[in-house]
């Protein structure tokens, strides 16, 4: 879409319909992966993909299911190329036992 924007082709002001669809915002896309696939302990990948679908789940299974998608969030390359393009860090957060890390 960049290109075809700021294609020569494309000057503003011809087309009122081709200037409307030729307006959209500079935006880039990160397909983040966060299947249980992703999870290199093999022994938690069988212990989540046993879990029930429930609306009641214990709080050990909550917590274990927390900390794989951080996991697989942190360890994924699009969110490793994401944080570097906007470049935010990863900071430990004390005051939450649960969710040891943020993004800031």
């Amino acid at each position: 879409m960049r290109q075809l924007r700021n294609s020569p082709a494309f000057t503003t002001g011809r087309d009122p319909a081709a200037d409307a669809v030729l307006n959209v915002p500079d935006a880039e896309i990160y397909a983040i992966d966060v299947s249980f696939q992703r999870l290199k302990d093999k022994n938690e990948l069988k212990y989540l993909n046993k879990l029930p679908t429930s609306f009641h789940l214990p709080s050990e299974a909550v917590d274990r299911l927390r900390a794989a998608a951080g996991t697989i969030i942190l360890e994924s390359p699009e969110f490793q190329r994401l944080r570097s393009d906007v470049g935010a860090t990863i900071v430990p957060d004390s005051s939450a036992a649960s969710e040891p890390n943020r993004v800031h």
